[in-house]
């Protein structure tokens, strides 16, 4: 389950607080927080992290010059635990189950993805495309595909999302071309497990960080390098590339099952606990009849943290 943190504001309802209109802010007031907010000192505010915990005392102080004051006698600060860390546990395997077995290289060839079921699952592969089904936008490539107890094959993004003629062009912010979206729609067509790749030409070709967010999802996942996908796919006698140019040429699915592709995957993940912080604040309204209507204001004020190297972001 993905925590979302929430900065929360819990106003009574009252007509009276409207007669007074408060004092414009400033844009420059607005930038100064966002300044505060991004500076490397809170080091990307992560959740869990230090840097998450200084923008929380920052929020709480802000709100507090404000005049809001705290919900209760706890204070402004809400503990609660999230997952803080994925490491590798003992067990991961990915290998082609063939006369003679092929393990595939962990952190070099393959990982888990950190959102992962733990388990071990064989099954025949199953080319899935971008592994999306959107019937709303004409695309499904799941239809006519059984997928149960196999295991699907997925290309990252979005079929030609960038040209107007695309079906994606415009359905973007919908979220078909996350790995999160890809894991659900998966295990929503029975499959046992889905490999990720990223896509030819579009997206580098190297594998995400163990804890890189995707959400937690009941289903085995790893994310496969190029060079992998292309020999899981070589017993079939088919390639990634080929495959990705013909989707993306005639703008049509090419899902299909891929003979004499068995693959074996076991995915076994240590998560350890950790603490962050919403922060919840309150401006009591004036009229008494109202006082048991409540506003509410949120907004996130975590981040990624700091990712990749050459991401140019922290």
């Amino acid at each position: 389950m993905r925590h979302t943190l929430r900065l929360v504001a819990v106003a009574g309802l009252a007509a009276a607080m409207v007669s007074a209109a408060p004092a414009p802010v400033p844009p420059s007031r607005l930038l100064d927080e966002v300044k505060v907010l991004t500076a490397s000192a809170m080091d990307g505010r992560a959740a869990g992290t230090p840097g998450n915990e200084r923008a929380a005392r920052h929020i709480a102080a802000v709100l507090r010059e404000a005049g809001l004051r705290p919900a209760d006698a706890a204070g402004y600060a809400r503990p609660f635990a999230i997952p803080a860390r994925v490491r590798l546990g003992e067990g991961n395997l990915l290998a082609l189950a063939t006369l003679a077995p092929r393990p595939f290289a962990l952190g070099t060839d393959w990982t888990p993805v950190g959102g992962s079921a733990d388990g071990a699952v064989g099954g025949d592969l199953v080319f899935v495309g971008y592994g999306i089904s959107a019937p709303g936008l004409g695309w499904d490539e799941y239809a006519g595909l059984e997928v149960r107890g196999r295991i699907v094959l997925a290309l990252g993004g979005e079929p030609r999302r960038a040209d107007p003629s695309s079906p994606f062009a415009t359905a973007y912010l919908a979220g078909y071309g996350q790995l999160r979206e890809k894991l659900r729609t998966a295990r929503a067509h029975g499959a046992r497990a889905l490999l990720f790749v990223a896509r030819p030409g579009a997206e580098p070709d190297r594998l995400p960080p163990l804890g890189a967010a995707v959400g937690a999802v009941d289903l085995v996942a790893a994310a496969v390098t190029r060079a992998t996908a292309d020999a899981l796919l070589a017993p079939a006698g088919e390639r990634l590339a080929p495959l990705l140019t013909r989707i993306d040429a005639t703008l049509r699915p090419a899902s299909r099952p891929l003979a004499r592709a068995r693959v074996e995957l076991a995915v076994r993940l240590r998560r350890d606990a950790g603490t962050t912080t919403n922060i919840v604040a309150e401006l009591p309204g004036t009229d008494p009849s109202l006082a048991r209507e409540v506003v509410v204001v949120g907004a996130h004020y975590d981040a990624l943290g700091r990712t990749g190297q050459g991401s140019l972001d922290a």
